[in-house]
């Protein structure tokens, strides 16, 4: 009896370290979110941010940005060219390709707004502030899982 559930606890060990960090792995999760909840665009988060503010959200928009600094901001378009919506890496998430540019993505995390200038972007003394983020609004979501759309 003790040797099998010895057996059965390295099986299950082996199995979650396999799925961790799988990057298809967290690309079905995404999908598999997205088809059971509702999938927002920018422009419906940008129209009713209170009403996601400090919620685990699904969205999906055309990835026009990824951060060639740090790889850990990417940013998603809507309708308007000129509103963007910042989605940042959380700690699971190693970095954004820049592959994903041009890509459209589905997105699950945590809505939240942005507070102060100082949480959009740190760049190193003289660098320049990135474009792109100028025209984000002052919303984010913490990035938990993506894929690209299908």
């Amino acid at each position: 009896m003790r040797q099998l559930l010895i057996f059965l606890a390295l099986a299950l060990s082996t199995t979650a370290c396999q799925t961790a960090g799988n990057p298809k792995s967290q690309a079905k999760a995404t999908l598999k979110t997205a088809s059971e909840s509702t999938v927002l665009t920018p422009d419906e988060l940008f129209n009713a941010p209170e009403k996601y503010e400090g919620k685990q959200i699904t969205v999906q928009g055309l990835c026009v940005h990824t951060c060639k600094h740090s790889g850990k901001r990417l940013f998603l378009q809507g309708s308007d060219q000129e509103q963007l919506l910042l989605v940042t890496a959380s700690p699971g998430i190693a970095k954004f390709e820049n592959t994903l540019e041009g890509s459209n993505l589905l997105v699950s995390g945590n809505f939240s707004l942005i507070r102060e200038e100082s949480e959009k972007h740190e760049h190193k003394a003289g660098e320049k502030a990135c474009e792109t983020e100028s025209k984000s609004k002052n919303y984010q979501v913490e990035c938990l899982t993506f894929a690209k759309a299908e």
